[in-house]
């Protein structure tokens, strides 16, 4: 590898390129932690988080099958 006379830091930093100091999340404040909670946060998009389950046929069904039929009849 090749030494080209400069640390790799004050390269980075003449070109503009600062690097953040790395700190575990336990140690982040709790304003840096909501922000970081809000950054890493997305959307569900058109998926919807409810639990969905097919209906069994066995159970009862407090509704007529066909609405307005009775009426037809009589």
């Amino acid at each position: 590898m090749r030494n080209f006379g400069a640390p790799i830091g004050a390269l980075l930093k003449k070109v503009g390129i600062v690097m953040e100091k790395f700190i575990p999340y336990e140690k982040l404040s709790k304003k840096a932690k909501r922000e970081l909670d809000q950054k890493n946060r997305g959307t569900w998009g058109n998926v919807k988080p409810v639990t969905r389950r097919e209906e069994s046929n066995k159970a009862y069904k407090r509704h007529p099958k066909h609405r307005g039929h009775e009426q037809d009849a009589a």
